[in-house]
């Protein structure tokens, strides 16, 4: 899996000083776009639960797009009992199959970010799987404020 650097360019190795490394996976659109996403973390204010954020890291030199926010991959459901005590644990999430495309929840759980439990939960009109992030993964995960950081940093070094 390739990760994300320090200096917010992809690297095979090597610890960002920013707390970890971003994991990073490959997701082509239904228009057939190649999108290269590093995941963070984030948490939910209401039930604390971990969120997970993808960053477009596609093309360095694109100041508007790089390091912007793709998607918000999960969903915080705190008033279900089920998803509440799904996400009490360290690395549980409920992935957000309502605004998240297939092709995208694919890519993480092929890439090993993603490990969906065959479970789901319902919230009106949607069905919105149950899923853990790997403890080697979910370690590593660089928060989003520290990546926000990175970006500005970024372009900063760049200037």
């Amino acid at each position: 899996m390739a990760t994300f650097g320090e200096h917010g360019r992809l690297t095979e190795g090597g610890a960002p000083e920013c707390a970890g490394e971003m994991p990073v996976v490959e997701y082509v659109t239904g228009w057939g776009e190649r999108v290269m996403l590093a995941v963070c973390a984030d948490g939910y204010e209401r039930g604390g639960g971990l969120a997970l954020v993808a960053l477009n890291v596609t093309d360095p030199d694109d100041e508007e797009g790089y390091l912007e926010i793709w998607n918000v991959v999960t969903v915080n459901l705190p008033g279900d009992s089920v998803a509440a005590a799904w996400c009490s644990r360290p690395g549980h999430v409920v992935v957000d199959a309502n605004n998240v495309p297939a092709a995208l929840v694919d890519a993480l759980v092929d890439a090993g970010v993603l490990e969906l439990s065959g479970r789901s939960v319902r919230s009106g009109f949607c069905s919105y799987p149950l899923a853990a992030v790997p403890s080697r993964v979910f370690g590593r995960l660089v928060p989003l404020s520290a990546a926000m950081a990175l970006s500005e940093r970024v372009w900063a070094w760049s200037a």
